[in-house]
Formats: C-alpha cells, structure tokens, sequence
C-alpha cells in the first residue's frame, strides 16, 4: 500500500536521483507481488487500486513483452500499471531486462509497474530483487474449503464496494506538501507509511493494528533477502561441515578468508542450492566454478541479513547467524 500510493511519484524521484547522480535503486518503479495460488494477490492489488482511484483496472498479460511494456511506460504517465498473474517464462523473457535499465525513459512521467505471480522466493535473482518492491504472501485458502472461500471472498468485495478515493486524496495532499522539487526525501517508504499510518491512527480509536505502523526502508532492505539467508544458513549448517572436500559429498570448510562450499551435482548437471539468488558480492567468483562455490567471510559477517546471533563456535566464525526475525504486515 505504501508502495502503491506513492508510485506516482516515483518518476520524479528516480528522475532527480540519475540527476543528482544517486542512488536510483532505492525507488523502485516495479512491485512483485509473489506467494503460491490462491494468496489473495489479485484481491489485494484490485482492491488498492479501487481505494486510489474508485475502479480496478489490470492490463491484459499478452501485453507484457519488451515493446509493449515500454509503450505503456510512455502512455500512462504516472497511472500505475497492474499484470496480473504473469507466468515465469514471460517475466524471465520481458521484465528481467526492464527491471534491470535503470536510464530515464523519454519521457518526463511514468507509470510505477505492479506484477503479481505464482512463484517462491528462490524465482529471483539478485538483480531483481534489489531493484523492485518485493511482496512475498504465504498464507493461502485450503482448496477443500469451499465455504471458507466464498466468505472471505465476499468479505472482501463487500469491503470494496465501500470504497472511495477520499484516503487517496488526502493521503496525497498530506505527502505533496512535505515534498521538495529539488530534494529527495531521506526516506520515501517511511514517509509514505508515516503518512498512511497517521491518517488511519486519527480515524480510529484504538491503537493502530501492527500493519499500520511506519516501515523504514532500511526496515524492508535489510528483510528482503531473509529467505535466501534462512536457505543459506541452512546450506551452511553445523551438521554439513567437513574438514576437506573429501569427507561429503556435500559440505563446506573454512580456509582463511574464504568458505568453500562444495556440491554433489544429479544426473543433469545441476546443483542442489540457487546460487542465483545469493549476493553477488558474497561470492568469489575467480575461486569459484564447477561444484564448488567460494564465499568471501568478511562480506558474509557485513551483510544486512546475515544478523549476529552464534549458537556454535563454527557460525560463529562464520558470522552468520541461525535468527528468527518477526515480520510485519
């Protein structure tokens, strides 16, 4: 939602940021809204839409190709376009390289993009997610629940009927006046939630819910790659560690500045672990090839995810630590 109302000035943001020579990256003009089927993901961009601007609208997915979607990035100036269930082959073809251009389009205002997919984490490259907003949705409606369904359903589109664009209006005077023509905000996602969660807190007259509560960009940079930092802690685990390559088939050891990670590969060639998805700073890539993959240890200790919490010497050493982190809405 924060993401989503303030996509129309994204533009201007990315605009004075390849002006000022900084750092673009951290206003994304894509959103990934991704999870397994049935998450509610179209739900929930239908019904954002409706509260900005009083009707759902989704572009057709044959559109989504390299040339259309740069049409669309010319013709709806700042209106945001929505994909709807983009399948992965389209999206490796076509958006991959439109997330990844970071030059400004010809053209003064252009939309913000919001996809939603049926996809895991692990569908991702680094390059990707570190230039687009991405929403991962885990729970999902049990299929043999055909009740349940239709409640929720209807919960939900009796809701929409309700709504205006009255939030979207003032929500929008209220973040136009602490806007600079020159200046880019110091955080836009903390002053777009800051917004929202105000504006919500004075209409109600309990505390706001924890989904209504301000959300730095620090706060989602350093959540996004928890995933790939559970999967590689998991990767890394104390039972896998072996004194030479020779002891597993699959394992890792430390040696110096350097953590070898060595895998068995199946019948096709291909290896357990996406290394894809892993920062490509963590890796040695010189050290690196066939079935072993090398790790930089200090960079592992200065990751953002890669929170300090030992529970063994080994991890320890490691820097990476085996944490819980609670999410928010």
């Amino acid at each position: 939602m924060s993401w989503l109302y303030f996509s129309p000035f994204i533009c201007d943001m990315r605009s004075l940021a390849l002006l000022q020579d900084s750092d673009v990256i951290r206003y994304p003009s894509f959103a990934i809204i991704f999870g397994k089927s049935n998450c509610g993901k179209t739900s929930l961009a239908d019904t954002l839409m409706t509260s900005m601007f009083g009707y759902a609208h989704t572009v057709e997915k044959r559109s989504f190709t390299t040339s259309q979607l740069r049409g669309l990035q010319q013709g709806y100036k700042r209106f945001p376009v929505v994909f709807d269930d983009i399948g992965r082959n389209a999206f490796r073809l076509h958006g991959r390289d439109m997330i990844k251009d970071e030059m400004q389009p010809p053209v003064t205002e252009y939309p913000g993009f919001i996809l939603s997919m049926n996809a895991e984490p692990q569908s991702f490259p680094d390059e990707v997610v570190k230039r687009s907003m991405m929403i991962y949705t885990t729970p999902a409606l049990p299929p043999h629940n055909e009740e349940l369904r239709q409640r929720l359903q209807g919960s939900v589109q009796e809701m929409r009927r309700g709504l205006t664009g009255h939030l979207y209006r003032r929500y929008l005077t209220s973040v136009m006046d602490r806007l600079d023509d020159e200046r880019l905000p110091e955080d836009w996602l903390g002053l777009s939630s800051g917004e929202l969660s105000s504006i919500i807190s004075s209409a109600i007259d309990v505390s706001p819910p924890r989904w209504c509560q301000t959300v730095t960009w620090f706060d989602y940079a350093e959540n996004r790659y928890d995933r790939v930092k559970a999967r590689l802690d998991s990767l890394l685990r104390v039972s896998t560690h072996a004194k030479s390559e020779g002891d597993a088939a699959n394992g890792w050891k430390i040696e110096d500045d350097r953590i070898i990670v060595w895998e068995q590969r199946d019948a096709f060639g291909r290896r357990g672990f996406d290394w894809e998805d892993v920062p490509s700073t963590l890796i040695d890539e010189e050290a690196s090839g066939g079935s072993r993959t090398v790790l930089h240890r200090s960079q592992c200790r200065g990751v953002p995810w890669a929170r300090l919490a030992p529970v063994t010497p080994v991890v320890e050493a490691l820097g990476v630590g085996l944490t819980t982190i609670q999410h928010s809405a």
